[in-house]
């Protein structure tokens, strides 16, 4: 498995039938069949591996998922755990959410991304914090706040799905 992380704007429609199905690989099959099938440009937004550092600097610097606050620890692994297995991620935020998620991440400067990168604890985090790894952060933060505004105006949710 790969480790990269992307965002998907859904439909409603798309929202209700993931929710409807009760067994977590029918949910794991639905996304990577349909949604991911899909791959609908304009309502994707990748994080690549950098999610990983995105989350860690928008929250506590871990990867708690209960540690999750509203709106910036919404924007990886905060909203409502669809799938939640070892091995694979689907976590969904309603357009509302994602309005007030995209407001904050907007919100959020190089220099201020930069000050909570390097609040990381680097013991916790997988690599050596380092100014190349911060441009590959920014660089597939940039734009993700915008994404998300745009998708809950479009009155979709979205969902941030990740393979391990």
């Amino acid at each position: 498995m790969a480790c990269r992380g992307v965002h998907f704007a859904i439909t409603a429609e798309d929202v209700q039938k993931l929710c409807a199905l009760s067994d977590e690989d029918d949910r794991v099959s639905f996304v990577l069949d349909d949604i991911e099938e899909k791959w609908e440009a304009t309502w994707v937004f990748e994080t690549d591996k950098a999610w990983d550092a995105i989350h860690r600097a928008l929250g506590d610097g871990t990867l708690d998922l209960s540690q999750t606050q509203f709106p910036l620890g919404h924007a990886i692994f905060g909203g409502d755990i669809v799938v939640g297995r070892e091995d694979y991620y689907v976590i969904l935020n309603s357009p509302a959410q994602a309005i007030d998620i995209g407001i904050a991440l907007r919100a959020i400067t190089r220099e201020e991304l930069h000050k909570r990168y390097m609040t990381i604890p680097e013991a916790a985090y997988d690599m050596p914090l380092s100014a190349e790894d911060f441009e590959y952060t920014w660089n597939w933060f940039e734009g993700l706040g915008d994404f998300f505004v745009r998708a809950g105006e479009a009155g979709r949710s979205v969902i941030f799905t990740v393979d391990q």
